[in-house]
């Protein structure tokens, strides 16, 4: 009955059996729901089970394979298993592009995925393959612009990854302005697109340009999460850092004593992270004399 059901479905929305969305399927929506309230290991276990079943089915339904394969990449990428990652989400990639075509979205979403995993093992150029071939998907199918934001993100951190500051800020910048227009320049994502401009900036030895983003992002930040939150120790971190760069000592010595307070009353005198910053400051200190 579950196959005749897939295949009405796929026929009655006017694309092949093999193409139908399987977020119904019971054990890939439990899979599902177990990612979400990061239980990987009984993702896994679920999903695992799915496949092996399905592979015995006199008619495996692919996109339910397929979609297996996927979810076992997300989850094994949470547990920090890349090469089972890699292997699973080069499978569904494989399934997806024989039954759907090279251009399809979903062939995307795989990409990007793919991209995720290589770029967590350091293989920025192969991941930076992947998300412009995902862009190039993406922008043909007219996607909405936060996914394309989304896609221009993760290109900018291949770059960056790879040693190339400035084509890196190029795509940040494009994704700072699709973010803008989706979600309000007030919007606390546009700070951590803000924060990532900054860091090319620095990574390209314009630290005067990286305060200038790394202020609005304080700003957004304080006005979002509150003046005591650890993000704003972060940016208070990064600013110091900056700073530093423009041979300003004493500005870097302030945004690191903004931080070490926010540490000490979030995080307590005794963290490491707490030690560390303090440790930074005694050095600092130490140079001025």
């Amino acid at each position: 009955m579950r196959r005749v059901l897939f295949f009405l479905c796929g026929v009655l929305m006017g694309f092949p059996a093999w193409a139908v969305d399987v977020e119904e399927h019971r054990t890939i929506a439990s899979a599902r729901r177990a990612y979400e309230s990061g239980r990987h290991e009984l993702a896994v276990r679920l999903l695992t089970r799915t496949l092996a079943l399905e592979k015995k089915e006199k008619e495996p339904v692919v996109a339910v394979i397929a979609r297996a394969h996927y979810d076992l990449g997300l989850n094994y990428r949470k547990l920090r298993e890349l090469d089972k990652a890699l292997e699973h989400h080069r499978e569904s990639l494989r399934l997806d592009t024989q039954a759907l075509g090279e251009e399809h979205p979903n062939i995307a979403y795989s990409r990007m995925a793919l991209g995720l995993v290589l770029a967590d093992k350091g293989e920025s150029g192969k991941a930076l393959g992947h998300f412009r071939a995902a862009l190039a998907i993406l922008q043909k199918a007219e996607a909405n612009g936060g996914i394309l934001a989304d896609t221009r993100m993760n290109m900018g951190k291949a770059l960056l990854a790879s040693g190339k500051a400035v084509p890196a800020i190029a795509e940040f910048e494009q994704a700072r302005a699709l973010r803008g227009k989706l979600f309000g320049l007030e919007h606390p994502i546009m700070a951590s697109t803000y924060a990532h401009i900054a860091n090319a900036h620095m990574v390209a030895g314009a630290h005067g340009k990286a305060v200038q983003y790394l202020e609005p992002a304080m700003g957004i930040l304080k006005k979002k999460l509150g003046a005591g939150h650890i993000h704003v120790a972060e940016t208070h971190l990064s600013l110091a850092e900056a700073r530093l760069g423009l041979k300003d000592s004493a500005g870097a010595m302030e945004s690191l004593k903004q931080a070490l307070a926010i540490h000490q009353k979030t995080l307590g005198a005794e963290h490491k992270a707490t030690a560390a910053i303090a440790e930074r400051i005694r050095m600092l200190a130490g140079r001025k004399r």
